[in-house]
């Protein structure tokens, strides 16, 4: 099964974003309710989700994750956290993620390094996604991440059924 991390920002879209907020929760739950995919959040998640100072918004995420039994969640292991940071700043300091989002770039290294098929976030332009893909993916296989990797927002991973999300949800599937 395919595995896909949930970045804080997909769950931040869906109570935030009152003016699209019924299209984003469509996404989501169709998302969501795939049986093909497994999806992660990470400690990281957790944690920007903690500190929210809208107390509104968080317990409206914290309502998402009791309700969707079927994320999981993943606690960094000790072991994995320096690997994590240095991969980050990798991701930095070759110009892939701006350095005031240093914390999403966590994110990116996280789901990297812990072998997820599939990143799904609000978090970069959806035009940006292909040069920034090929360049993660870049410097992924040159320090030995050769797991297929994929980033996309919900709204692009919600139609699994057209020929390209086919053939990358295979690749990852055969990995």
């Amino acid at each position: 099964m395919v595995k896909v991390y949930l970045h804080t920002s997909t769950f931040e879209k869906v109570v935030t974003d009152s003016y699209d907020q019924s299209y984003y929760l469509s996404d989501f739950n169709t998302i969501i309710s795939s049986n093909k995919l497994d999806f992660y959040i990470s400690d990281l998640v957790l944690n920007e989700i903690n500190e929210f100072k809208d107390e509104n918004i968080r317990n409206a995420i914290l309502e998402i994750l009791k309700k969707y039994t079927n994320i999981k969640t993943i606690i960094t292991e000790e072991i994995k956290k320096n690997e994590i940071y240095l991969l980050a700043e990798k991701y930095v300091s070759m110009g892939l993620i701006p350095k005031e989002k240093i914390t999403s770039s966590y994110h990116v290294a996280f789901s990297a390094i812990y072998q997820m098929g599939i990143f799904i976030s609000w978090l970069f332009p959806p035009w940006d996604y292909n040069d920034l893909l090929i360049n993660i993916n870049k410097i992924n296989n040159e320090l030995g991440y050769k797991y297929p990797y994929e980033i996309d927002t919900p709204a692009q991973l919600r139609d699994l059924t057209n020929g390209y999300r086919k053939k990358i949800l295979k690749l990852i599937e055969d990995y």
